[in-house]
């Protein structure tokens, strides 16, 4: 048996195809519940990589690693983002667990204020999402203030880093 794209060409249609529906002579697969809620939560961008690898540029950032090593020494600062990497690692993790419980078709969770408003309620979703309007603010102005300190330093300090 063969299906057309609509295009003058035919496709064989493979026999593991449980239910087939034909309408004016194209045959169409129908896509099951069950397949369409797994193909729509594996599109959500929540997954546990993403909620370590923010969690972690949160803690960790990467501008500060000279530093904090040059101040602490070697041992303790590799224990110190040691701990701190596993700690975003599992904290990644249970944001994770909590957005995949929690996540539905109907009710999809596209943002941390979602998932403060399925847990617990209206008023905890705007906290959440003006919390978080706050914490981006904060760290774009964090970088823009350490990629200014660099380039003081660069110039040797004969640049103020608050005008970079």
């Amino acid at each position: 048996m063969q299906a057309s794209t609509g295009a003058g060409e035919c496709l064989p249609i493979s026999p593991s195809n449980e239910t087939m529906i034909e309408d004016y002579g194209v045959a169409y697969t129908v896509v099951s519940d069950e397949e369409w809620l797994n193909a729509s939560r594996a599109f959500r961008t929540a997954t546990s990589g993403a909620c370590f690898f923010l969690i972690t540029t949160d803690i960790l950032g990467p501008f500060g690693v000279g530093f904090s090593l040059g101040t602490m020494g070697w041992g303790p600062g590799i224990a110190l983002y040691t701990v701190f990497g596993l700690t975003a690692g599992y904290s990644g993790y249970l944001i994770w667990k909590c957005f995949m419980g929690l996540d539905s078709y109907q009710f999809p969770l596209k943002n941390y204020g979602d998932l403060a408003f399925r847990i617990y309620g209206s008023h905890t979703r705007h906290i959440f999402n003006f919390l978080q309007s706050i914490q981006l603010m904060f760290s774009v102005g964090l970088i823009v203030i350490s990629n200014g300190q660099a380039l003081s330093q660069v110039s040797k300090f004969r640049l103020c880093y608050a005008v970079c």
